[in-house]
């Protein structure tokens, strides 16, 4: 299943109390038969030739691992069972995860290959499924999830949360590098101005130090890359770095130390989900672009977080597609993707039965780009926008989404497209990672009726 999905369903349990119990299936690939006709060489110790002097080879009946066919093979038979035996429906959204009632409670059902999480209200029921997976496959009940895809995670049921974190990785990687006793910053980059662009070795003096040559550039960075499904308050650096991997220079190595050494302090930090207030985990999301980012291309980033209450379980830095020619542009470019991914967390809210009654509220601090997905506007500035930037506009009408106003200082977003000041950055980090609640407007009273509002025609100041 997607990381998004593991947090949607993590901050629901957790919000509900509900139960989540961990089972793990032993030798998955080895169940399906193969559909396909495979041969094999004999492996070492048997003979290679029959006494005529023909060369033997074995017929595979059943995968094994590393044959490309095992993971397709394991996951049908998996979801036929599920499906057929056990009572769940596949979810349309994310294939991986399924769902069903039962006496009026919603049960789930997450596989990530052979690891398998049931969450729902009763145990006597979760023990029944337990038995139907043990029926068809020899599988190891992990009882309630402790550990989960190299995650640890921690659960305080009395303050209805559940905490997901990578700190064993983060010592790990520091020890690996030895960075264990390096001087912690406050920052996991320098300041706001701070801009990365590609090396040209040409550049250097002739007498410069060459030591960054020897730094494991890939393997920090790859290491970097993986914390960042519990750590998003260093997305926007990892992004910065990945852009350099083929080719790093002096300048790419000391930003990818300063990552560690701000790791350093935070190695405690995790991700929280499922504090919420009022009577329902509500959907909301933050959405921002920095205009002409990179040095090398003048492409812009796109930043966007989608919180379920004050849960952050999704958070984006990538460079957009194409080059905006304006401030609103590449705004209404990066909004565009945000209302795509809140469609779909939408419809995983539904599968796990969680569904938004009002439009998703998506917060933007770009009034001319707010003006353009409400109204549809045509001018010079704007007729080159791709299309499909447009969709934007058709949800605002369906009711689906709805974008409002936010303080630039007040868009947790924000933090996910450019470096930032060290009390700025603090407390948009605590806010994606759950210590303390993002900025939201109060909910309607009932479902609003889609309106066409802002002004007729784009600001000067876009």
């Amino acid at each position: 299943m997607r990381d998004e999905t593991v947090k949607i369903s993590m901050a629901h349990a957790a919000a509900r109390d509900l139960e989540v119990q961990q089972f793990d299936v032993s030798t998955a690939f080895l169940y399906p038969t193969l559909d396909e006709q495979i041969f094999m060489r004999m492996p070492e110790g048997l003979p290679t030739v029959d006494s005529d002097g023909d060369s033997l080879v074995l017929e595979l009946k059943k995968c094994l691992y590393g044959l490309k066919q095992s993971a397709n093979a394991w996951f049908g038979m998996l979801t036929t069972h599920i499906t057929t035996k056990m009572g769940y429906t596949q979810s349309e959204s994310d294939p991986c995860l399924f769902f069903k009632d039962v006496d009026g409670d919603r049960y789930l059902l997450l596989t990530f290959v052979d690891d398998i999480l049931i969450i729902g209200k009763k145990l006597s029921v979760i023990s029944i499924d337990e038995a139907q997976l043990a029926d068809r496959f020899k599988i190891t009940s992990l009882g309630q999830i402790a550990w989960f895809l190299q995650m640890e995670v921690t659960r305080d049921r009395e303050a209805r949360t559940i905490t997901l974190s990578n700190r064993h990785k983060v010592i790990a990687l520091l020890d690996h590098h030895q960075m264990a006793d390096c001087k912690p910053v406050s920052t996991p980059m320098v300041d706001g101005k701070a801009r990365l662009r590609a090396f040209d070795l040409a550049e250097l003096d002739p007498g410069a130090d060459m030591s960054f040559q020897k730094f494991p550039y890939r393997e920090v960075v790859g290491g970097l890359l993986y914390l960042t499904r519990t750590r998003p308050d260093i997305q926007i650096a990892i992004q910065q770095l990945c852009k350099f991997m083929h080719n790093p220079g002096p300048e790419h190595v000391i930003a990818a130390k300063r990552v560690l050494r701000y790791l350093n302090g935070t190695t405690d930090l995790g991700l929280i989900l499922g504090e919420f207030s009022g009577d329902s985990l509500t959907l909301s999301a933050y959405a921002d672009s920095d205009w002409a980012r990179d040095l090398d291309n003048r492409t812009s980033i796109t930043g966007y977080a989608l919180f379920l209450g004050q849960s952050c379980v999704n958070s984006i830095a990538k460079n957009q597609d194409r080059v905006a020619l304006s401030s609103t542009e590449a705004e209404y470019i990066a909004l565009s993707a945000c209302s795509s991914k809140v469609v779909w967390a939408r419809q995983i809210l539904d599968d796990i039965g969680n569904s938004q009654p009002h439009a998703t509220v998506v917060y933007e601090d770009n009034k001319p780009c707010i003006d353009l997905a409400h109204n549809a506007i045509l001018s010079e500035r704007t007729m080159h926008v791709d299309v499909k930037c447009h969709k934007t506009r058709e949800r605002i009408k369906r009711g689906i989404i709805e974008v409002k106003y936010v303080p630039t200082d007040q868009n947790v977003a924000d933090a996910l497209t450019k470096p930032l000041g060290r009390l700025k950055f603090q407390a948009f980090r605590d806010q994606l990672c759950g210590r303390s609640a993002p900025f939201q407007l109060p909910l309607p009273k009932s479902t609003p009726t889609p309106k066409s509002r802002g002004r007729n025609k784009l600001s000067k100041k876009s």
